[in-house]
């Protein structure tokens, strides 16, 4: 059977759109199409993808989602390459939070790599080497480890070093990292870590000396109700953020940047009642300083542009801006900040700055505990 007519007969038996390894494990389990390369599951992807676009009106296939195809007669709404390259861009441009200056490597957030496709993909006879290469459809380390732990026979957890290899067997992963099992790894304990901070339930849970499972698999045990209570005390936190008295708040807003890092933070002598201005010394790895201006609001809507228009006006020389508040950022607000040929102001939300305040142990502590398991 073509391989194409394999696809369309895997996809109208499913009745619903399907990510490309899907389609491919389903296409080698029926034994309708077996390739010889090395990549199979991207010289399918490729195969799909460039009779879309040399046949964009007629072709049986459409693209619905990144990697995941359907059949045109669905008539589903068509995923664009405009969207394609949207969502790459934001997926995997790196980006450097104000918060995380000051983390060591393993606590940092884990910015993932542009995924590589080798040309070998495009190796058989009947595909054009003009064509586009489509968009990829590895996924993030994390996303690709979940994937492996779902398919675990009796949910038993893993080791992350099995789960890398069987992401790679799989075809979920293209990295041209020297130690891909050590960025698994870091990759997976980073998101435990940031999970457990902002109060959220963390997709996977540690077992000790490298193996790692699901938390679903957990159900109501100890680690989801540490999980309740955390999400608890964060939503109790927001709640005194915006109640307090504002010298108390004065205060902890002052400690937090003292702990992520900054010096000589000065409250600054014009007061207002909309908002409160701190200057401080951002110091990054001993060496670089930079002069901050801090502009914090308590309020529980959405600010617009004008925040970050009146911070920009009140900078000294050299001084950077850092807005804070315990709501959130309209859409209006995060273009200002990010404005071409202006200087660039970073912003700060609710749920980020509680985020942080817990990691910090600022206005909360941390309980340390012990738990025993059996061996074996």
């Amino acid at each position: 059977m073509k391989v194409l007519d394999a696809v369309e007969q895997v996809l109208g038996e499913s009745g619903e759109p399907l990510h490309i390894f899907e389609i491919h494990r389903r296409v080698v389990a029926a034994n309708l199409w077996d390739s010889p390369g090395k990549t199979p599951d991207q010289t399918l992807h490729a195969r799909i993808a460039v009779d879309i676009k040399k046949n964009p009106q007629t072709s049986r296939f459409q693209r619905t989602g990144r990697g995941i195809f359907a059949l045109r007669k669905w008539d589903l709404p068509e995923y664009s390459h405009e969207s394609a390259r949207t969502e790459t861009a934001q997926t995997v441009a790196p980006v450097l939070y104000l918060a995380d200056v000051g983390k060591t490597p393993q606590t940092r957030r884990a910015t993932r790599r542009k995924p590589i496709i080798e040309d070998s993909i495009f190796g058989d006879d009947d595909l054009d080497d003009t064509e586009s290469t489509p968009p990829s459809p590895f996924l993030a380390f994390t996303d690709a480890a979940e994937k492996v732990l779902e398919q675990s026979p009796g949910k038993t957890a893993m080791h992350y070093q099995t789960i890398t290899a069987e992401a790679r067997r799989l075809g979920l992963i293209n990295t041209q990292d020297q130690t891909p099992e050590a960025t698994m790894y870091a990759q997976i304990l980073t998101e435990i870590d940031r999970q457990h901070l902002q109060g959220d339930p963390p997709r996977f849970s540690k077992h000790g000396r490298g193996m790692v499972g699901l938390s679903a698999w957990e159900g109501a045990g100890l680690q989801s109700q540490i999980t309740e209570h955390n999400l608890l005390i964060s939503q109790q936190l927001q709640t005194k953020l915006d109640e307090m008295p504002r010298p108390d708040f004065e205060n902890l807003i002052a400690a937090l940047l003292v702990e992520m890092g900054f010096e000589n933070v000065a409250l600054d002598k014009r007061l207002s009642e909309e908002h409160l201005d701190l200057r401080g010394t951002l110091v990054i790895a001993g060496s670089v300083r930079i002069g901050m201006l801090v502009r914090v609001v308590r309020d529980k809507k959405d600010l617009s542009a004008t925040i970050v228009q009146s911070l920009r006006g009140s900078l000294g020389t050299h001084e950077q801006g850092l807005v804070i508040t315990t709501g959130g950022f309209g859409a209006a607000a995060t273009q200002e900040a990010q404005r071409p040929n202006a200087v660039p102001v970073g912003l700060l939300e609710g749920e980020r700055l509680v985020s942080l305040l817990m990691q910090y142990e600022v206005g909360v502590r941390q309980i340390p505990c012990t738990l025993y398991e059996l061996k074996g």
